[in-house]
């Protein structure tokens, strides 16, 4: 099997399409890993605000409030 073909395990991502000229563009199970890597690594990054004084809050321009809503959002945002 050529690597060119849709099925191969080697490509970044997969199109669907049936009879469609618009197909739907599935991510590769590599992309989906790095996906969410980014989304953890966000969500992780968000919580740690929660450990900042306010006077370090204060240096990145954000109040106490501001750190909470974000620390707050969901893991997928």
């Amino acid at each position: 099997m050529s690597c060119g073909s849709t099925t191969c395990s080697h490509s970044a991502s997969l199109q669907i399409g049936i009879g469609r000229p618009s197909a739907v563009h599935v991510p590769s199970p590599l992309a989906w890993m790095q996906i969410l890597k980014r989304k953890h690594d966000r969500w992780r990054q968000r919580r740690a605000l929660l450990d900042l004084d306010d006077r370090l809050l204060a240096d990145i321009g954000i109040t106490r409030e501001q750190a909470e809503r974000e620390a707050c959002k969901p893991f997928w945002h």
